[in-house]
């Protein structure tokens, strides 16, 4: 955390920033003065993070889902506003679906949409199928398909199974709101 470290500038903004949220959040800090001063950059990401995170009660699961997706998203802009390429927290990290007992009942196509990806499943090296939601655009689970079977006749049966046949078909976890 060394203020005048020789390292790309850009890196340990992105460093200090995962590491000052980290400390405000589990370290109980009660004056954060120098740390706003000698890491100033990287405290605009802290400061956006921890108002997503106030304003979303963590302890109900579809609010701590909401708020995890859109610190990501907030940690992703300071990256690409750096002039870096943007991290695809969307289509490469899984968050657990939150529905509701009647999203469990809709159809595929209703709640989420099926996105090939440019990730491949870590088991078989194959391509990934990204599920992802409609809400937020966030990913739910990597699915793997057989390319070679993948057509619009695919999609179109597969969108209309239900949300539940789905996730448990493919073994997706999820909880309950």
């Amino acid at each position: 955390m060394e203020p005048n470290a020789d390292i790309d500038p850009a890196n340990m903004t992105f460093y200090r920033s995962l590491v000052l949220l980290d400390a405000i959040i589990f370290g109980q800090v009660k004056d954060d003065t120098e740390w706003r001063t000698n890491y100033n950059k990287a405290f605009r990401f802290v400061d956006k993070a921890m108002e997503i995170i106030k304003e979303n009660d963590l302890t109900v699961p579809f609010k701590f889902r909401r708020a995890l997706v859109n610190v990501l998203d907030a940690y992703n802009e300071m990256i690409t506003a750096a002039g870096y390429e943007s991290m695809n927290y969307h289509e490469f990290l899984a968050v657990t679906p939150v529905v509701s007992e009647r999203q469990l009942r809709l159809s595929l196509n209703q709640t989420y949409q099926i996105k090939h990806s440019v990730f491949k499943m870590n088991e078989t090296k194959e391509d990934a199928f990204s599920l992802l939601a409609i809400n937020d655009g966030q990913s739910v689970a990597s699915l793997g398909f057989d390319v070679d079977k993948v057509n619009p006749e695919f999609y179109k049966k597969f969108y209309q199974q239900t949300v539940k046949e789905t996730f448990e078909a493919n073994n997706i976890d999820y909880v309950i709101r």
